[in-house]
């Protein structure tokens, strides 16, 4: 099993990176993603005092599902494959809770479904002005219907990871589907 503790930092690591991020205090916008990044969310927020976190989460069936279209399937990393959707979420979800000051959480498939109110919510809630799509967005969400089904089916009858995927989406700041919502935050 998977187990998720935060990453405390040091002052051997927070110093470079309290001098790293001043280094793009002029930048209006910085970001990056990284799936594994939620492990180390306390350490960012010590690393900065005015960082901004949007968070995204995924579909525990859509997650297992991309593993399996992109590695093909293998019984042997399904188990770690929902452990860690599991261990990501949670620590995803504990640090949106406690820092909803800081922080928009969002399902992942706003980025295609719903880009323009994800942007407009991003705008609104850290008074920034990001600009609205360009050119058409190029993502890897889409996976096979049989493969997704494949993955609800594997998923069936694991409850702890359909109840952590209905407590992620009763908390979201903003939802995809036709119907966006955006939460209070």
């Amino acid at each position: 099993e998977i187990s998720w503790i935060p990453f405390t930092p040091g002052a051997d690591y927070l110093e470079p990176a309290r001098k790293l991020l001043s280094s793009l205090d002029s930048a209006s916008v910085f970001a990056w993603a990284d799936d594994n990044c939620s492990l180390f969310l306390d350490f960012w927020k010590a690393s900065s005092e005015n960082m901004k976190f949007v968070l995204f989460y995924s579909h525990p069936e859509h997650e297992l599902g991309q593993h399996i279209q992109h590695q093909g399937y293998d019984s042997s990393t399904i188990e770690s494959v929902i452990e860690a959707w599991r261990v990501r979420t949670r620590a995803m979800l504990t640090f949106f809770m406690n820092n909803r000051d800081r922080c928009i959480l969002v399902d992942d498939r706003s980025i295609t479904a719903s880009y323009d109110a994800l942007i407009q919510a991003l705008n609104d809630r850290f008074e920034v002005e990001l600009p609205s799509r360009s050119q058409e967005l190029q993502t890897d969400f889409v996976i096979s219907p049989l493969i997704e089904f494949f993955a609800a089916t594997l998923l069936l009858n694991r409850h702890e990871i359909s109840d952590l995927y209905d407590e992620v989406c009763s908390a979201a700041t903003l939802m995809s589907g036709e119907d966006i919502s955006v939460g209070a935050t």
